[in-house]
């Protein structure tokens, strides 16, 4: 709010800041950033259950030379790495891609609108699948090289490793469901994307408690490449059955 005040000054009159709560444009800003703010934190909420299952991993299924207790810990090293492309790729695409869509949408040009969207997919899916597999071929180097020193040892390695690749399976879809969610954030349908979250928490606790006990960390991590599937699939029904059409023969 603070950092474009400078250039903002001296032009069309004063500034003045004013809080007027009766104003139907603050209200339906707030309205509309209610479900945002759930939507993120059920983001939270997910991270959370998959780090509190990780932590009762039984010793059976972790990882020759890896203590029992160290769940968090792999799935935390590996999320990181997971999550390197996604905000390199998948969130800068959807922030660039975002404001045009508000645009498409506010003069209710939804051919321009499914275009815009169709396109930002394509991009995402350009840029993440390159990316993933690179991630599960070469996970096991890439972890050695960033973490492997001190207490880290091969046996850490191999463990994030199968971690890292059991999250990449899920990446591309789970980078295009950040353009989906923009998509309905710029239609104004900001509960459709908090709804399919909750629904997608569901079934993320529900496939966390059926893989730990048997594939231990690796289970949770495959768990959230499921529950990526699940979501985009949702998003991107519901989208289509919204706006039309969004190329997917072309994709």
């Amino acid at each position: 709010c603070v950092l474009p005040l400078p250039w903002l000054r001296g032009r069309s009159g004063h500034l003045r800041l004013r809080w007027v709560v009766r104003d139907p444009r603050v209200k339906e800003i707030l309205v509309l950033m209610a479900p945002v703010t759930i939507s993120l934190g059920l983001i939270n909420l997910q991270q959370l259950i998959d780090t509190l299952v990780a932590s009762h991993v039984p010793a059976a299924v972790m990882p020759v030379g890896v203590e029992r207790g160290s769940g968090p810990a792999i799935l935390d090293k590996s999320i990181r790495l997971y999550m390197l492309p996604q905000g390199i790729f998948s969130v800068a695409v959807a922030t660039v891609f975002f404001p045009v869509l508000a645009r498409y949408a506010a003069r209710m040009d939804m051919d321009g609108f499914r275009t815009t969207c169709a396109a930002g997919l394509r991009q995402i899916f350009v840029l993440l699948i390159p990316a993933t597999a690179f991630l599960i071929v070469f996970a096991h180097p890439v972890v050695s090289v960033l973490y492997e020193r001190g207490a880290f040892d091969s046996h850490q390695t191999d463990a994030v490793a199968a971690a890292l690749q059991a999250f990449s399976v899920g990446l591309v879809l789970n980078g295009a469901s950040l353009l989906l969610i923009r998509s309905f954030f710029s239609l104004k349908r900001t509960w459709t994307p908090t709804i399919a979250s909750v629904i997608t928490l569901i079934v993320n606790g529900v496939l966390d408690a059926l893989l730990y006990r048997r594939y231990g960390v690796e289970g949770i991590a495959f768990a959230t490449s499921i529950v990526n599937v699940v979501a985009f699939v949702v998003l991107y029904a519901l989208l289509r059955h919204r706006v039309g059409r969004l190329g997917s023969r072309k994709t």
